[in-house]
Formats: structure tokens, sequence, C-alpha cells
């Protein structure tokens, strides 16, 4: 039979429409069939309900919230709910930047094990061998024991876990004051508290100490090296270490919110940005994802090998059960939960006064999310939408999301 161009034609349509009501069905099967949890201090129990994405953001005060789900090694959908700012009428859209929280420090990884692999840095040596601003130090516990790469990646450095505050009377202090608590930096000392590699300690310091091993390395600033390694070869144009936003981007920022649900500025002051100061899209996310999802998979991709991604992947060490509510190894800067092809990765972020964001991935099935949420408690509603999409899609790893009942 002779297809002609007009049938040929028709026959696309009716298969983009398809594929169209594919889509839409399990975004309908989302939105209407959320699963309710309730959080308590015994755990995570989920109670059976099955609600609106709309009921869901009212009942945690969370003003907007968007959503990129990669199927099949490609974007599936993209949904953005609510607004940028509680009493404006700025809607959340599949462009408005979110405050990342800690996948910074997921990125920054990415960064420096893309120069481990090209032999620059190694995982096991000692770390002042690359720092030239300021030097760790020593004391009782790392007299004997170098503070490696490995160990501040995998948050067994020892190292404190401290926030970046500052004397906002006085100049933005330096990495070097900020890694020596010295004044107008107000934060614990990168100094260990234990013997490195002797357990699991989050520690948000330990990243600025790879941020100035990447700096003086290279006498570049993380965004720099960021945009040069992952940003422009992905095409992820609306991520950004810098703060504030560039005037032509600050139009699109999600703003952080309180608990009860108050708009509050964006606290992003400091030098320090390798621990929490990334700025980014729910689409640029998926992007990253699926160029690791790819690489995993053995597909010439630009950010590193597959050898070199696989090593990401491997468990370091286990996370303590508290930690994040639920058990999980800890990679060279990720979450990890199995091993071999069955490996799956994600990494959380959480910044005050209220942004929520998470990636999440499954590199053997071509499947996962990035989800940017700009409320305080926003990560229990992260919970209820990857619980629910795990369910949708029949992910593994249902112990992530409390979908045993009363877990």
């Amino acid at each position: 039979m002779k297809i002609t161009t007009s049938l040929l034609l028709v026959l696309t349509a009716l298969i983009i429409a398809a594929c169209q009501d594919d889509s839409f069905d399990l975004i309908t099967l989302f939105e209407n069939n959320v699963q309710e949890h309730v959080f308590s201090d015994e755990g995570v129990h989920v109670t059976g309900n099955k609600l609106s994405i709309q009921s869901r953001m009212a009942h945690y005060k969370t003003p907007g919230l968007s959503l990129s789900v990669v199927d099949g090694y490609k974007p599936a959908w993209q949904r953005s709910y609510g607004f940028l700012r509680a009493g404006d009428p700025a809607m959340v859209d599949d462009n408005t930047i979110f405050q990342a929280g800690s996948v910074a420090k997921f990125v920054t990884a990415l960064i420096i094990m893309h120069y481990v692999e090209q032999g620059i840095f190694e995982l096991d040596a000692d770390v002042n061998t690359y720092l030239r601003r300021w030097q760790m130090p020593r004391n009782e516990y790392n007299q004997y024991v170098d503070i490696t790469l490995r160990h501040l990646l995998s948050h067994q450095s020892g190292l404190p876990s401290s926030n970046m505050d500052r004397d906002e009377s006085l100049p933005m202090p330096s990495l070097a004051q900020i890694l020596d608590a010295e004044h107008p930096a107000i934060n614990k000392p990168a100094a260990p508290t234990f013997t490195p590699g002797e357990k699991w300690s989050y520690s948000n310091i330990g990243y600025v100490v790879i941020q100035m091993v990447l700096e003086d390395t290279f006498g570049k600033s993380l965004d720099e090296l960021a945009h040069e390694v992952i940003f422009e070869p992905l095409g992820m144009d609306s991520s950004t270490f810098n703060y504030p936003l560039k005037a032509s981007m600050r139009h699109r920022e999600a703003m952080p919110h309180t608990t009860e649900g108050e708009p509050r500025e964006a606290v992003q002051d400091s030098l320090a940005r390798a621990q929490g100061g990334l700025m980014t899209t729910t689409n640029d996310m998926a992007r990253l994802l699926i160029e690791l999802m790819n690489t995993f998979n053995g597909e010439p991709t630009s950010v590193m090998s597959a050898a070199t991604l696989k090593t990401m992947l491997l468990k370091q060490v286990d996370v303590p059960p508290g930690a994040l509510g639920f058990p999980i190894g800890m990679g060279l800067g990720v979450f990890v939960d199995g091993e071999g092809e069955n490996v799956s990765f994600m990494h959380p972020g959480h910044n005050y006064p209220g942004s929520v964001f998470v990636v999440l991935a499954f590199p053997g099935l071509g499947q996962g999310l990035a989800l940017g949420i700009n409320g305080n408690i926003g990560d229990r509603l992260e919970v209820e939408v990857a619980s629910t999409l795990a369910d949708i899609y029949g992910w593994p790893s249902g112990d992530y999301f409390g979908l045993q009942s009363g877990n």
C-alpha cells in the first residue's frame, strides 16, 4: 500500500496524540491520588487516603511546587503548581528557579569526580595537598590519619555539621575565615571531632573544603567550574551557584516560605556555596539525571565515564536510619541504595527559611524525578509525591518513601 504524505501526517498525529494521552492519564492519576502520610516521632505511616496535589500543598502550607519526571531515559512530563510567592500572582512554571539546598553537594561531587577521572585529584590523598589559601588543622583525631576527598565526599571526615552564618554588620567573610570560624564568620571550625573514616556524620563545612580545593586548583569560582563541566555542556541555562540571581533571572525565583506559609527573602549571603548554594530548575536537574543515566549504561557523555559514575555510586558507609528516616547508604556525594545494575541514587536538599529540593534516579530503569518546593515542611510533601510516583511507575526501593504501612 502506498502511503501518501497526507496519510503519513495523519498517522503521525495519531501516534503523538496517543503518547500525549498516556502522559495525560498518568498526570491525572498522580494529581488526584497523592498518598497521604502521617509523620510522627515513631516514624512515617501511610494512611491509605489518596488526595489531590492541591489539597496536600494546602495541608503543608506550600505555595509552589515544580515536578519533572523521567521515564525511558527521556523527559516524560513536567507539571508546576501554585505561586512563586504567597500573596503574589506570579505562578510557578517549568522555568521556575528554586534553591536546591544540599543538592549542591551532589553537583559539587560530580565536578570533583570529573577531575578525579582526569588524574588531577586522588580520592585518598591528603586534602592539604590541594589547598593553597588554607590548610586542614591537625588535632588528636587526625594526627596520624589524613583527611581525604573520599572522607569529605562521603561525610566521614569528622568535620562538624555547621551552617555558615555571619555578622551582617561586617563585610562577608572569606572561605578561609569560614573554615577557621574567624569573625565575622559564625560557624564551627573545619577541624575533626572524631577520627576520619570512623563513621558517617553529615558535614556542611566538609563541602566548603571541597569548594576551596576546586577554586585553589583552578583559580576559578565554583560557579565557573560548574558551568564548564556541567551546566554549559548539558544546556542547563537556568542553573547557577551565584546569588543574587542575574537581573534577567530574578522574576523566575521561587521565594522561601516558613512552616506557616509566610513568604521570606532567601538567605544566600555566603561565599560558601558547595554545601547548599545551588539555584536551579527541575527541568535542568532532570536533564542532568538523564545524562547520568545514559552514562551509567555506557552511552558516551560529557561529564564523566561510566566507571567513574559507578565509583560514585559504590556504598562507602551505611547512613544511620535516623538521619533521613529510612535505611540508605552513602556513596561519593550521593545517597545510594542497592548495588550493581540495581543501584538507585538520590540527594535531598532543604534550605532555611523554607525551600526543598530532591533528585532521585533509577539508572537501570531510566526513571527518576526532580522536585522543587518553596515551603519549609515541603520535605513531607516531597515524600508523598515520591511515594505516589513510586506506586504509579512501580519503582523499587519503596522504603525510601514509607510505602509500607506502619513504617
